[in-house]
């Protein structure tokens, strides 16, 4: 199940976002992809296949367009600024109070998704229990998020592929990535 909504900010601005849930499932956890790349069109075809993917394995995918991006309210200024880290931490607790899910959220991303991810991952909001982040570390993060480790970061080098890249490709073929039980029930769950 798919549906469009809108994530209400505390200074009234609203975030566009797409959400798709697993048909009949109560409460599951929920990763979030976090961008300004328009989920209605920029992102619309790999989004197609990822966020579904989720749903149909117990999660909840939430796509979320960046304030000022895509449909959602408001200027977006700088990358990677602290008024994105902010709406994050908002949209963070937002998810995890809403009656779908677990109260557990994970972020995702690849190149600005994974660095904001990694961003929000220092800054321990308590509902973020993981983060998949691939192509997001680079010179950029030395000295502004990574000097505050994470509590649990999964990420594959670029010479290894992006692993978004294969959780796409797997999606294609609906066979669960190696390990996808492991990590829904030991790392989300908890």
């Amino acid at each position: 199940m798919s549906e469009a909504v809108w994530i209400p900010l505390a200074d009234g601005t609203r975030l566009s976002a797409r959400i798709w849930r697993p048909d009949g499932a109560e409460r599951v956890p929920a990763i979030l992809e976090y961008l300004p790349y328009r989920h209605r069109d920029g992102t619309w075809d790999r989004d197609a296949l990822t966020h579904p993917w989720f749903a149909a394995h117990g999660y909840g995918g939430v796509r979320v367009d960046l304030r000022g991006s895509g449909e959602s309210d408001g200027l977006l200024f700088d990358e990677y600024a602290r008024q994105e880290q902010d709406d994050a931490l908002e949209i963070i607790a937002w998810i995890a109070r809403q009656p779908w899910c677990s109260g557990a959220v994970g972020m995702m991303g690849i190149s600005w998704g994974g660095f904001n991810a990694l961003q929000l991952a220092a800054l321990r909001p308590p509902a973020l229990r993981a983060i998949i982040t691939a192509a997001g570390a680079g010179r950029r993060a030395r000295g502004h998020c990574l000097d505050r480790p994470p509590a649990l970061v999964l990420r594959r080098g670029r010479h290894d592929g992006h692993l978004l890249g294969r959780v796409q490709r797997v999606a294609a073929r609906r066979a669960p990535p190696p390990g996808a039980a492991r990590y829904h029930h030991g790392v989300l769950h908890r």
